[in-house]
């Protein structure tokens, strides 16, 4: 439903007679209709004769719209809103949902350069495995170092 289309239904109801209406039925004619004011008792719909069942449905639905069309505008008009805030909440954390995704693929890229600097490396043959980054060779060609090296547990989440 557009905007105008609302907008023309409750230019309607405010054009019509203030409520509340009441249905009613002639005793003498047995005629059901609708009134607007008891007092004055003001005709606003001839519904037909009480015989056909349909007629005082007819006229408790004409009776009770010029209440509850005005309530139902004001129901939609909330709804709207609420749909338009929670888009709006929806938009944001899209948003930042697609900045949080960047900046992890950003991270991944990072560690990955990390990882490539810090592999796995075997100093001489039967020899314990170092890092080739951390590890180094002191005098007499012993190899220091350990794998994983404190940056790859960093990494990896194994420091204690």
């Amino acid at each position: 439903m557009t905007p105008e289309e609302l907008e023309a239904m409750r230019e309607c109801v405010e054009a019509t007679t203030e409520g509340p209406w009441e249905d009613r039925t002639d005793d003498l004619t047995d005629e059901v209709y609708v009134v607007h004011d008891r007092e004055q008792v003001l005709f606003v719909a001839s519904c037909g004769g009480k015989e056909d069942p349909r007629v005082s449905a007819d006229a408790v639905f004409i009776s009770t719209a010029r209440t509850n069309v005005p309530r139902l505008l004001a129901e939609v008009e909330r709804l709207r809103s609420v749909c338009d805030e929670l888009t709006r909440a929806y938009n944001l954390a899209a948003d930042r949902f697609m900045d949080v995704t960047a900046t992890a693929n950003r991270l991944q890229a990072r560690l990955a350069k990390v990882r490539a600097l810090h592999q796995p490396e075997r100093f001489s043959p039967g020899g314990s495995i170092h890092c080739t980054t951390c590890g180094k060779v002191e005098a007499g060609g012993v190899y220091l170092g350990q794998w994983p090296c404190p940056t790859i547990q960093a990494i990896d989440g194994c420091v204690h």
